[in-house]
């Protein structure tokens, strides 16, 4: 065991061997910092962290320092002679060598050794966990990997990619190293997956035979995005600005004269948006301008296109309802305390038809008082214009029926909601509808997630019979077409009705089918402190971006801290450390300045890798946009997750990814920091006084400190998000049977 550790602290030095070369990988995972970081990082964190005590489940990760390599040879001495190690065996060395825990040297013995597994069924599984914890390093050190073993490289690089396709574009270099045609298969998903990326990083791959191709996909995925980049003094506006210019495509060539038109940024941005029906001759483009020059009239004229048909749109008209939406909520938001003849002005003028896109899009970012007062006008147009509810329905084509219902029922409207349906049975096929083919949805999990959701609103009321009966139904459907996605989703769901009820004396077949479920089920109810705290100690990371809400917000948790004697706070430039301690417990806190420099932000993470500082707590402060750079930053040992806002159900799906034991604090709309400092400093000073505890009894404390503030409401507790409880049971299901996840959107958007 001291021979592992002592590898792995001398790792940096050994770069004369063929082995020792591969050194790059935690070499550039902790690349030399600049002098004075350097000088800082002395006094920030002392020496590096001490060999853990010795223990056996450590020997059992490592196997000793010659396990895994003693193994691996003698498997491959015996498939020279024609016969193979036994699976268990071969497997269990694979997984010690490839543990997150383990020595590089270990590691680096089951790289070589590929070619003795990788036909085995497992083989992917085992080297996904590796690839997902080390996919940026993974990423920036291909060709590196390579010269190890080039298809295990290409297999974990797989994985690594489809977790983080915002760094694909910066390792493109390193990927073509490895296999130019595959790097472009990469380039492709990453282009789908972060289109936006795809388009700011233009220089990377331009000049590959592919790069036009690519980019055009990218720049028309999102055109409002093009315009904004080939408009603006960016680095790359003027090699974007050309492309467009000299394209043959006519959307690009219209796309570079709107970038250059005297409109202002956010109008050039909108006019974007409608590039297809501008080149289709359907709309002008002095009236793309004339309707994006005003919110309300852009926000109209972009649902009327959505409703237009059933046909399947561009991203864009989606992506652009979702940030309208969020813009109206926002500003709902932030008047709560103001008189609703005020506050709500801006939502007046809308049709039923105009309020329902709203709330579909937009239930995410709602807090309770300002979805109340849309769904109150909502009904209140629908009787003004003379619709039922399921007219209504027709009319929006059931776009987005999913978030709209379990808005609805999240929030107590659903009932409302459905009176307005004379028939019963009409009424309650709305909800039924919503459990039906969730297995062939673009983005499974999610759109479960919402069923989830729903399920745990209506359980308890008069359309319990009928779920009963339509999960069931569902059930069996997907269980005669041996569809393993679908037991998965319906066997979750089934098994969260069970525990909601507390039991289903009248549904003993459903009964049966939740039980064998029920154990993929996460207790939440705890506070996890064993996995919060290691040896007493508890490491923190928080994550400011640099924009208007970002400075405000870090000023705030500064102050928070400040202003109590307990907290010690150290300033070290580009980021803060924030100490507390008490009886045996201590608490350390790491937060980044808001600055335009991301690498200093990547300097911080460095130097606590390079001293074994895994932090057990991350922090999101930050917009919905920010938030997957957070979770591509996020390490597999999180063990609470906090979101400062709700981000949706596709980023808490990537959170589990990233770190699949971490429990998730969320909002139902857009966090505030008059809540999220004061109940994250009470929830510090709860772990370091507490030996063990339970959200329930933590979160009736919090509520005597901030109850009186109308946005506490809308905080939720891990062991009250039915959504992100239903995402780490099925992830963990299907895990289990060793299968795909399934394809996601990144948008999330389908109802």
């Amino acid at each position: 065991m001291a021979r592992c550790i002592h590898n792995h602290q001398q790792l940096r030095a050994r770069t004369t061997t063929p082995g020792g070369s591969i050194s790059v990988f935690l070499g550039v995972l902790a690349l030399v910092l600049s002098y004075t970081l350097a000088v800082s990082q002395e006094r920030l964190l002392g020496p590096p962290a001490a060999p853990a005590p010795h223990s056996p489940s450590v020997d059992v990760v490592c196997l000793g320092a010659e396990g895994p390599r003693t193994v691996l040879e003698h498997a491959g001495t015996w498939q020279q002679e024609g016969h193979s190690l036994p699976d268990p065996i071969l497997r269990h060395a694979v997984e010690a060598a490839l543990h997150i825990d383990a020595p590089w040297t270990c590691a680096e013995v089951a790289i070589r050794a590929f070619d003795l597994y990788k036909d085995r069924a497992w083989a992917t599984d085992v080297i996904a966990s590796f690839a997902i914890h080390h996919a940026t390093q993974l990423l920036l050190n291909a060709e590196v990997f390579a010269t190890l073993h080039r298809d295990w490289t290409k297999r974990a690089l797989t994985v690594a990619a489809a977790h983080t396709p915002t760094w694909v574009f910066r390792a493109l270099t390193q990927l073509m190293a490895v296999d130019p045609t595959w790097a472009h298969s990469l380039l492709q998903r990453a282009v789908q997956e972060a289109p936006q990326h795809a388009v700011s990083m233009l220089r990377a791959y331009l000049a590959a035979p592919w790069g036009p191709q690519l980019f055009t996909e990218a720049a028309l995925a999102v055109p409002r995005w093009t315009v904004t980049v080939a408009a603006t003094q960016r680095p790359e506006s003027q090699a974007v600005l050309a492309f467009l210019q000299r394209s043959p495509d006519p959307h690009l060539r219209l796309l570079a004269q709107i970038a250059q038109s005297d409109y202002t940024g956010d109008v050039a941005a909108r006019v974007g948006g409608f590039v297809y029906d501008i080149v289709a001759n359907t709309l002008s483009l002095e009236e793309a301008a004339r309707l994006s020059t005003h919110d309300q009239t852009y926000f109209r004229a972009l649902v009327a296109r959505k409703l237009a048909n059933q046909a399947p749109q561009p991203r864009v008209v989606d992506e652009a309802l979702q940030d309208q939406a969020t813009i109206v909520f926002q500003y709902l938001n932030e008047l709560f305390d103001k008189p609703d003849v005020l506050r709500f002005r801006i939502v007046e003028p809308l049709t039923a038809r105009e309020l329902y896109v709203l709330m579909a899009y937009g239930e995410a970012n709602a807090i309770s008082t300002s979805y109340h007062g849309v769904f109150t006008r909502f009904l209140a147009r629908m009787r003004q214009e003379g619709w039922t509810g399921a007219n209504m329905l027709a009319q929006v084509n059931e776009v987005r029926l999913r978030p709209f219902i379990k808005a609805a029922a999240k929030f107590g409207r659903l009932e409302a909601f459905l009176a307005t349906i004379a028939s019963a049975p009409e009424r309650w096929a709305v909800v039924t509808r919503c459990f039906q083919g969730l297995e062939r949805t673009p983005d499974v999990a999610v759109q479960a997630a919402y069923a989830a959701e729903i399920v745990d609103t209506v359980a308890d009321g008069p359309g319990r019979r009928l779920l009963h009966d339509t999960l069931l139904t569902e059930y069996r459907r997907v269980e005669r077409a041996q569809d393993l996605h679908g037991l998965a989703v319906y066997g979750v769901l089934a098994a969260q009705l069970l525990q909601r009820t507390g039991g289903l004396p009248d549904a003993p077949a459903l009964t049966t089918i939740a039980q064998r479920y029920r154990p993929y089920l996460p207790d939440w109810h705890a506070i996890p402190f064993a996995h919060l705290f290691h040896d007493g100690l508890n490491v923190q990371r928080h994550f400011f971006y640099n924009d208007e809400d970002g400075q405000g917000s870090f000023q705030s948790f500064m102050a928070q801290y400040r202003a109590t004697p307990a907290w010690h706070v150290e300033d070290y430039g580009a980021f803060v450390r924030v100490i507390s301690s008490a009886a045996d417990r201590r608490i350390i806190i790491y937060a980044n300045k808001p600055t335009d420099d991301g690498e200093r932000a990547t300097d911080l993470e460095r130097l606590m890798q390079q001293h074994g500082i895994p932090p057990q707590v991350i922090v999101h402060r930050g917009h919905s946009p920010y938030v997957p750079e957070t979770i591509a930053r996020m390490p597999r040992t999180a063990a609470l997750v906090y979101l400062g806002n709700c981000g949706g159900y596709t980023l808490l799906d990537s959170v589990f990814t990233k770190a699949p034991e971490a429990q998730v604090i969320t909002t139902i709309g857009v966090g505030t920091i008059t809540v999220n400092d004061p109940f994250l400093k009470a929830l510090n000073e709860y772990l370091l006084r507490e030996k063990e505890g339970r959200w329930a009894e933590f979160w009736q404390r919090a509520a005597t400190r901030l109850g009186h503030n109308p946005r506490f409401a809308d905080y939720v507790a891990p062991d009250h998000h039915a959504g992100a409880l239903f995402l780490r049971a099925y992830r963990g299901f299907i895990e289990h049977l060793n299968i795909d996840h399934g394809p996601r959107s990144a948008g999330g958007h389908v109802g």
